[in-house]
């Protein structure tokens, strides 16, 4: 296994997102895609989103809209955060903040709430308040 030794360089990060959406466009079969973002490290949603919109939707104005975009303004297909001057998503990216604080709080807020109901409250209907997440 190799390991990521140097610092990720943003310009770099954007270079593999388009490279990995030149390799959708050539028509790269899904696998190849697959692993090359996990070799690349790079995942953009929204490239992602558009890309399903492509392979699956029949709207043909819609697939129009974005053939045109890519032409002529493709940087609106991807992430918004890339075109943001002097900003560099790995050096200004608050991951600590988030994982640590935020998402450690969460984390024994919810232990704290489930801790303190009587074993016959937890079952799923007691549970039903919690918002569902889409994936």
């Amino acid at each position: 296994m190799k390991f990521q030794t140097e610092l990720h360089s943003w310009t770099a990060t954007k270079d593999n997102v388009y490279y990995t959406w030149e390799m959708i466009q050539r028509g790269a079969p899904k696998t190849q895609i697959q692993k090359s973002i996990t070799e690349l490290g790079v995942k953009d949603v929204l490239n992602q989103a558009v890309t399903k919109i492509l392979k699956e939707n029949q709207d043909t104005k819609l697939i129009f809209k974005i053939n045109k975009f890519q032409e002529e303004k493709i940087q609106e297909l991807f992430n918004p955060f890339f075109e943001l001057k002097g900003f560099d998503g790995h050096k200004d990216t608050p991951v600590e903040v988030l994982h640590v604080v935020l998402l450690g709080a969460l984390k024994y807020l919810y232990r704290d709430l489930i801790s303190s109901l009587s074993i016959g409250k937890r079952d799923e209907s007691s549970l039903s308040t919690m918002p569902e997440t889409s994936n």
